[in-house]
């Protein structure tokens, strides 16, 4: 089992004016080298970039191996760049009609790992289909499944926070979060207040369309007037305004992402959860404890699937900066009151418990990001050592040196200098020791 992300590897180039390019050699003919510049961030899709390099420019060349090259020029094939795969896959999605038992009209779509019901716009369903399947196989190839077979997850996607409440009460369930994963039942529950702002965006594009079919209206009847030959300022003034419109569009594609992002990391997130109890680790038979299933979820809600590969160790920057705020002012939870926390206080029933909550999360995030990424501990021997020792009986205490292979008055103290010299993009600051 694999919990952290393993790095790429690059051709690098290193340029005459100090710059280093990361990436691919395409083709050395004469002197120009024809290069794929790879940009990886946490967080984020790959980027890749065309560049022709003349070879005086080039300062010095790290190659890479024949058998790496072929690997890396294969992922890089694997990558969707321009969103045309996730776009056609999301046309040839065959949805079905059912209705609800309020009699609401919603749509069915079941595949290998999850049977979706959602009543929400068809657009989203779609997307929400196509990421959610990219998630589920993700974890699968990235996890394995310890289990054979795996049961298929029920996701409920509801755009009425009323129906979402309702359909909580009839499992049981008392808490307000936007969205949860019942293991009894086996299902994702979520509700989205996205679709109006869906609806404004499409809206905005429908009058956008117009206005381009309007300004090729115009450009067609200026040629006809001068006879194919408009005036070049004309001409200039219709270019000019297409171009503004085509920004516009994608200024808007940009936003609409960045606000539904909220609903897909909700979804990463409880699908996390479901991943491990259908296949690695079911309550059935112990289960991950609550602090380390909800901190690698918080870990995972972030990842992004990009070209077949699950992306993770991107870092929310508000949910650092609390987290090292309450460090400073010694609120955030220690290790051990971690390991001992009771599944309720995973669960926000009410308001009042939000800070506590939040300081209880932001905890067992760090932990679990300090475990994954830079101890890498989190190895399948080492968690199966841990749980047999908690099924054993051992203490808390006891149990987590298995894992962290350390006392837990030492271990914490690196994890605390850890946690606070942490920078957003996953680097440590300056002049701050790392602990090993």
């Amino acid at each position: 089992m694999v919990w952290a992300d393993e790095p790429w590897r690059f051709d690098v180039l290193r340029h005459q004016n100090g710059h280093t390019f990361e990436g691919l050699i395409v083709e050395e003919k004469g002197d120009e080298i024809q290069f794929k510049h790879i940009i990886r961030r946490p967080g984020a899709k790959t980027v890749v970039l065309d560049l022709t390099f003349q070879r005086d420019e080039i300062q010095s060349i790290q190659r890479l191996a024949e058998k790496d090259r072929a690997e890396l020029a294969a992922r890089v094939a694997q990558l969707d760049r321009g969103g045309e795969r996730e776009r056609q896959r999301i046309r040839e999605l065959v949805l079905e009609e059912i209705r609800w038992p309020n009699d609401q009209p919603a749509r069915r779509y079941t595949c290998k790992h999850f049977l979706l019901e959602s009543d929400l716009r068809e657009d989203l369903v779609r997307l929400a289909v196509v990421r959610l399947e990219d998630i589920f196989q993700a974890f699968a190839d990235r996890f394995g499944s310890r289990r054979s077979g795996g049961r298929v997850t029920l996701v409920l996607l509801f755009r009425s926070e009323k129906d979402y409440k309702e359909r909580l009460t009839t499992l049981g369930l008392n808490i307000l979060n936007p969205a949860c994963f019942d293991p009894r039942s086996n299902t994702i529950l979520a509700v989205s207040d996205f679709e109006q702002r869906a609806a404004e965006y499409e809206a905005i594009r429908a009058k956008h369309e117009a206005l381009l079919r309007e300004l090729e209206s115009q450009e067609k009847k200026l040629r006809q007037h001068f006879f194919g030959k408009p005036p070049r300022g004309m001409l200039l003034s219709i270019t000019q305004a297409r171009r503004t419109i085509h920004l516009l569009n994608a200024e808007n594609e940009s936003l609409l992402e960045r606000q539904r992002r909220p609903l897909f990391t909700l979804l990463a997130h409880e699908a996390f959860h479901a991943y491990v109890e259908s296949h690695l680790y079911p309550a059935e038979e112990g289960g991950l404890p609550h602090w380390l299933n909800e901190g690698l979820a918080q870990v995972y809600e972030s990842a992004v699937v990009d070209g077949g590969e699950l992306r993770v160790g991107s870092i929310d920057a508000r949910r650092l900066q609390v987290a090292q705020e309450l460090l400073r002012k010694s609120q955030l939870p220690g290790v051990l009151e971690v390991l001992k926390a009771e599944p309720r206080q995973f669960q926000l029933a009410h308001r009042q418990e939000s800070p506590a909550t939040d300081r209880l999360f932001l905890a067992c995030w760090g932990l679990a990001h300090y475990l994954a990424f830079h101890r890498k501990v989190l190895t399948s021997d080492r968690i199966d050592a841990y749980l047999a020792a908690r099924k054993r009986g051992s203490s808390e205490e006891e149990a987590f040196r298995l894992l962290a292979d350390e006392p837990l008055m030492e271990f914490e103290a690196q994890f605390r200098q850890y946690l606070q010299a942490l920078r957003s993009d996953g680097t440590v600051r300056k002049g701050e020791r790392t602990p090993p």
